[in-house]
């Protein structure tokens, strides 16, 4: 299980997460981070682990032109090109609790994602994972502070701290 926050302050995207992997029994510190950068986008997942693994590894992201507004491009473009990669990949999901959940960033702007429905929505602030609520709680209380990293760091604590399916190392990254 997971909690990865992101949201946009001062026209960057923030985005947090934890590197707990959990069965429901027990929760792991795992090495592996599950957000990364991948070319200017700020890449974050919940869900099943190996499909947000390979997603974030294999998937050929691209990038729109300059004169592109990216909301359009994500919907007409990248998104129908990732649904046929996870096809292709041999992955059918039937159930929404069989999906994976995707934070996008990019230049200032935020992007949830869904393996589900293959739905792309826009937001300033979102959370993804067993632990998003707690994420969002605390954003809620800390929004208004100045610093972006220190809002993002103490989100993610808040739900290892009270999560039992979060845990590990907090990693932040911005675009």
């Amino acid at each position: 299980m997971t909690a990865i926050i992101g949201f946009v302050k001062n026209d960057m995207t923030y985005i947090a997460g934890e590197r707990g992997n959990s069965d429901m029994n027990s929760t792991l510190p795992s090495l592996s981070p599950k957000i990364f950068n991948i070319g200017p986008y700020a890449y974050g997942y919940a869900g099943l682990t190996g499909l947000g693994q390979m997603i974030g590894h294999t998937f050929p992201f691209t990038y729109p032109s300059d004169n592109t507004d990216i909301y359009k491009y994500l919907v007409s473009t990248l998104v129908p090109l990732l649904r046929k990669h996870v096809q292709k990949q041999g992955i059918d999901k039937d159930k929404e609790e069989d999906a994976t959940e995707i934070i996008l960033g990019y230049k200032g702007r935020l992007f949830e994602l869904s393996t589900y429905d293959f739905q792309c929505v826009e937001y300033s602030i979102t959370s993804i994972g067993s632990g998003k609520d707690f994420c969002l709680g605390a954003y809620h209380a800390l929004q208004d502070y100045e610093d972006p990293i220190y809002i993002a760091r103490t989100c993610v604590e808040a739900a290892n701290r009270f999560s039992t399916t979060c845990g590990g190392k907090i990693d932040i990254i911005y675009s």
